[in-house]
């Protein structure tokens, strides 16, 4: 491994700036949580606790990218599972939820996870508050797949589907065109909705192209 000058590897800062970035967006939700603790205003609430769960997103993906180390290659496994577990526990409803994720040994350019990480997130919390929302229980699987070109991630739940889907429909809506809109302009990548049995959103996105 190529090292600087005063002995320190060229991925050091980049680690670095993931780790003081994943801390700084915490004290964020910190904070946001304390202002939420105070707020009687409704609308006001459904505002800071989606802005919240974005900023979790976005510190468990600097966090992951920093605990992989060098290389700037996250585990996607180990990113979905971290996505997964805080949307369902940020958003607790009385439906019991399992969860699964497949990804095998799937890796992730650091510069592609956190605005993969902020779509996702949008869309199991789409799952959590509307698809499984008056179920007794439910499941979501997250799955991560590869090849020479592209990544796919898909998010299925057993849930309702279509106009069937219920729960908080505007709070859902705005997460549905974050996670558009990221997918569409960050990753370059578009999102895939199927009806059926539960409700399934494949996400699609290019490699990219030179060193990330």
């Amino acid at each position: 491994m190529m090292t600087s000058g005063d002995g320190r590897s060229p991925e050091e800062p980049r680690l670095l700036m993931h780790r003081e970035m994943a801390g700084d967006l915490r004290l964020i939700a910190s904070l946001i949580d304390m202002r939420m603790t105070a707020l009687e205003d409704a609308e006001g609430l459904v505002a800071l606790r989606q802005v919240r769960g974005l900023i979790r997103s976005m510190a468990l993906a600097h966090g992951t990218a920093y605990e992989a180390g060098t290389g700037g290659m996250v585990s996607a496994r180990r990113l979905m599972e971290k996505l997964v577990k805080s949307t369902r526990l940020t958003h607790c409803t009385r439906t019991w939820i399992t969860t699964a994720v497949d990804a095998g040994a799937v890796k992730i350019p650091a510069a592609s996870a956190v605005p993969l990480a902020l779509a996702v997130s949008e869309l199991i919390r789409e799952s959590v508050l509307r698809s499984l929302d008056g179920m007794a229980e439910g499941s979501i699987t997250l799955t991560v797949r590869e090849d020479e070109h592209r990544y796919t991630i898909t998010i299925a739940d057993s849930g309702f589907g279509g106009s069937d889907m219920r729960g908080g429909e505007e709070e859902t809506t705005i997460g549905t065109i974050v996670a558009d809109h990221i997918v569409h302009y960050r990753l370059k990548g578009t999102i895939e909705r199927q009806e059926g049995d539960g409700r399934t959103r494949v996400i699609t996105f290019p490699k990219p192209a030179g060193p990330t």
